[in-house]
């Protein structure tokens, strides 16, 4: 038995006489070429004469064949097409002269005559027809088994495919439900007003509350605290591990106690810069708005702010991003996605220090604004303004313009510590998401806000420490 090699075969159908006939004809031709090679049109596997217009011809797959077998199918269908080629020339004979004669079809005997002999014709190509079709039945039959079967073994692959995917699936589906019903049971705990305390010689006892008009839940206690030394009782630890699960009382507590501190980090960073754009504001409009300057955005002088621009010292940021491991996703890790940190990625924008941190424009209003062609003034105060692109298409992505944002909306975008999923694949962007605040340690997230607040307060009160 000869090596087996890859082959595309074609099938050539045709009808008897007419596309509706009873009587039909497949035919397989096949060639190999060097690997990689794939036919585009049944015309690049077969160019055998007698494959004419009376054909239909499809690409329909590859086999692997010996040469013997190859030689043999392709012999077969190449005697078969011979045959027929030999017998549609002696039909288009017949309807030849049936043609040529065609004026006498209305002579009673002569076009009877000429009548019965087109017919005759016709039955004997369709005599020829199926012989050819009969001799050539055990080869068709033979390839037609072989690809039935490599079509089955193809689909065998498919579904252990799917099967090994969805197995996949399942087991991301598992790890993601386990992962987040663990912090759902942490935090279904934090809200049970359970606990009261004591502080003595600045540490805080806590205990089980007496009585609930008398109990605290473990956010308000954590807020209460805030990260001084705590001692638990036995019994208090007990009774939070019957609803966080037991050995977990630690870990609980340590995220509920984090998510306060961080939190209370993030809303003192707000403020900060809330501050400092509003006192900066403040001290401009009682100057009388000195060096208040237009300022282009894009090439158009349509898009021009008056304001001032604002630089941030960047290499004042000494102090890295907290460290936060993403958690698990319910589909595969590398589906071309990632998680965008904001102000809180490393690795985007200004290397080390997030993309959030760049130069901005405290802008008082527009130049020409109005029909009088007197610049526009914003009504309601001052606004820090950025150029960013209209969108992410090829049309759009290029095309700059101007937004406008309070300081405080400023601010809270600044500090926002959601951190989104982003995938290539559309169906999966943004639809998982975490709050930074929730799972970073203190230690990491305190500084690192604290830090970028006081970087970004100090950029807007240079323009009036002058």
């Amino acid at each position: 038995m000869g090596e087996r090699r890859e082959a595309w075969f074609c099938r050539l159908d045709r009808s008897a006489l007419r596309h509706d006939d009873a009587d039909e004809l497949s035919l397989y031709l096949g060639r190999t070429e060097a690997p990689g090679w794939t036919p585009v049109r049944a015309r690049d596997v077969t160019d055998v004469p007698g494959a004419d217009g009376h054909y239909r011809l499809q690409v329909i797959g590859s086999l692997p064949v010996t040469d013997g077998e190859l030689r043999r199918w392709n012999e077969a269908a190449e005697a078969s097409l011979r045959e027929l080629a030999g017998a549609e020339g002696d039909l288009s004979r017949v309807r030849d002269l049936a043609r040529t004669w065609r004026h006498i079809r209305m002579v009673p005997l002569a076009g009877a005559r000429l009548r019965r002999r087109e017919r005759l014709g016709e039955e004997r190509f369709r005599q020829r027809f199926r012989a050819v079709a009969a001799a050539y039945l055990p080869v068709r039959r033979e390839v037609e088994e072989r690809l039935a079967q490599r079509h089955a073994e193809r689909q065998e692959k498919l579904r252990r495919g799917r099967e090994r995917a969805e197995a996949s699936r399942r087991a991301y589906q598992a790890s993601f439900d386990a992962y987040w019903a663990r912090f759902e049971r942490f935090d279904a705990a934090a809200r049970l007003p359970l606990w009261s305390y004591e502080v003595r010689d600045g540490t805080a006892y806590v205990s089980v509350a007496p009585s609930p008009t008398s109990a605290v839940d473990a956010t308000e206690l954590a807020g209460t605290l805030l990260g001084g030394p705590v001692e638990w009782a036995e019994a208090a630890r007990r009774a939070a591990e019957q609803t966080v699960g037991a050995g977990e009382f630690d870990s609980w507590w340590r995220r509920v106690d984090g998510r306060v501190r961080n939190q209370r980090a993030r809303d003192e960073a707000v403020a900060l810069v809330v501050e400092a754009i509003d006192g900066t504001c403040r001290a401009l409009e009682a100057a009388g708005r000195p060096d208040l300057v237009a300022i282009t955005g894009d090439s158009s002088p349509r898009q021009s702010v008056l304001g001032w621009q604002v630089g941030f010292d960047c290499s004042a940021l000494t102090v890295a991003p907290p460290v936060v491991p993403p958690p698990p996703l319910p589909l595969h890790q590398d589906s071309g996605g990632r998680w965008w940190y904001r102000t809180f990625d490393k690795d985007h924008g200004r290397p080390g220090h997030g993309s959030a941190v760049r130069d901005v424009v405290l802008a008082a209003g527009r130049p020409r604004g109005g029909p009088t062609g007197q610049p526009y003034w914003f009504p309601d105060g001052y606004r820090v303004a950025e150029t960013r692109t209209d969108g992410y298409t090829d049309y759009t992505r290029h095309r700059r313009r101007w937004e406008f944002e309070s300081p405080q909306r400023f601010a809270a975008v600044l500090f926002e510590d959601e951190v989104r999923y982003w995938s290539s694949t559309s169906s999966h962007r943004g639809t998982y998401s975490f709050r930074l605040a929730e799972f970073a340690d203190p230690a990491e997230f305190g500084p690192f806000v604290r830090v970028v607040a006081r970087v970004v307060a100090d950029g807007f009160l240079r323009l009036v420490s002058s």
